[in-house]
C-alpha cells in the first residue's frame, strides 16, 4: 500500500512548501547548538505543521497565508538550530539597529505577529456574520492571544515558570498591526 501524498495536499505549490518545511527541519537536525532546547522547540513546530497539514482542507487557506506560516516555521526552526540569541541574523540586525545585544528573538516575536496575521484574518474573513470592524480587531487580538498563550506554554517547558515579557508581546502586536494596515492596502475589499 503507498502513500499518495497529492490525495492530502492536491496543489504542486502546497506540496513545494512541505518539502522545503521539511528540508529545512533535517538540516536544523544537524548538529543544532543546543540539542535539548532544538528537541523541545521543533516538537511544538512540528505539532503547530501537523495541525495546519489536517486543517488544511476544513479552512481552504490561500497560498498567501500558507507561505506566510512557511516562512515563520523556516524563522523558527533557524532560531532553534542556532539558539536564538546565537543566531546569525540576529547579529546583522544587531549592527543594523545598533543594539547590545543579538535580536533574533525580537525578530521571530514580530515575524509571529506579522506572518501569523494573515491565516487568522483568511479564516475569519469567511465567517460572514461578523463585521468589518471585528474582521479588522480580531485577527490582530487573536494573533497576540496565541502568541500568550504559545510563549507561556513554551517558557513553562523551559523555565517552570509562565512568565510573557511586555516587549515580547509588544513585538507580537506591532507584527500584527503592521500586517493589518498591509491588507487593508492590498485587499480593500476585505
Amino acid at each position: 500500500m503507498s502513500f499518495n501524498l497529492k490525495k492530502y495536499i492536491p496543489s504542486t505549490y502546497h506540496q513545494i512548501l512541505l518539502y522545503a518545511f521539511l528540508s529545512a527541519w533535517l538540516w536544523s537536525s544537524v548538529n543544532p547548538k543546543q540539542p535539548a532546547e532544538w528537541e523541545i522547540e521543533t516538537k511544538i513546530i512540528l505539532l503547530f505543521f501537523i495541525l495546519i497539514l489536517i486543517f488544511i482542507k476544513a479552512f481552504k487557506l490561500t497560498d498567501l497565508s500558507l507561505t506566510a506560516i512557511t516562512v515563520f516555521l523556516f524563522f523558527h526552526i533557524i532560531g532553534a538550530h542556532y539558539n536564538y540569541e546565537k543566531a546569525p541574523f540576529g547579529f546583522i540586525l544587531q549592527s543594523w539597529f545598533n543594539t547590545d545585544k543579538n535580536i533574533y528573538s525580537n525578530f521571530i516575536y514580530f515575524s509571529y505577529g506579522g506572518l501569523i496575521y494573515f491565516p487568522i484574518r483568511e479564516v475569519l474573513n469567511k465567517v460572514n456574520s461578523l463585521n468589518k470592524s471585528i474582521k479588522q480587531l480580531l485577527p490582530i487580538t487573536l494573533t497576540v492571544l496565541f502568541f500568550i498563550i504559545y510563549k507561556s506554554t513554551s517558557s513553562y517547558i523551559f523555565t517552570g515558570n509562565s512568565l510573557v515579557y511586555i516587549n515580547e508581546i509588544l513585538f507580537a502586536l506591532s507584527g500584527s498591526i503592521v500586517s493589518s494596515v498591509l491588507f487593508k492596502i492590498l485587499f480593500p475589499k476585505y
